[in-house]
């Protein structure tokens, strides 16, 4: 669960890096397997299209590797919401889902803290596990720790 927990931080992080640079929110997935880490992005004019395709790809990958994570993009446009919902082949599959509100303030990245929903069973030693991991995860990305730490409202 710690690894699903340090993809989706790097997702998010990625996910912030490109908010910051200009680029737009889309769905994103990333999938860690024995060849590595891969990221696909789902530009596409219609949000729905891209959504729908990034969950059938989603589907599709998953058997074949070992976590994943999608990055969907939800809410209205004055306050969005990013969505994270992970998956690892384990016995059992293990999910979690993490969501983040964000906001431009007279051109400034703000981002509130993070949400998590880890399984009923992750309490103690190993949610403190998951959230260092995230954490970590979360500097995987140089742009976005960056930009992460000068949007996260305290």
């Amino acid at each position: 669960m710690e690894e699903l927990s340090r993809l989706t931080g790097f997702l998010l992080s990625h996910a912030v890096g490109a908010l910051a640079g200009g680029a737009q929110p889309v769905p994103t997935l990333a999938l860690e397997g024995a060849s590595g880490r891969e990221l696909q992005r789902f530009a596409d004019e219609d949000l729905v299209r891209a959504v729908r395709d990034a969950k059938d790809a989603l589907r599709q990958r998953l058997l074949t590797s070992h976590r994943a994570a999608l990055l969907l993009v939800e809410g209205d446009a004055d306050r969005p919401l990013w969505v994270v919902e992970g998956a690892e082949l384990a016995d059992p599959v293990r999910e979690l889902r993490v969501t983040l509100r964000h906001r431009l303030n007279a051109g400034r990245l703000i981002l509130d803290e993070p949400r998590f929903d880890f399984p009923a069973t992750y309490q103690g030693e190993q949610r403190e596990a998951c959230l260092a991991a995230f954490k970590a995860g979360l500097q995987e990305d140089a742009a976005g720790a960056k930009a992460w730490a000068a949007a996260l409202t305290r």
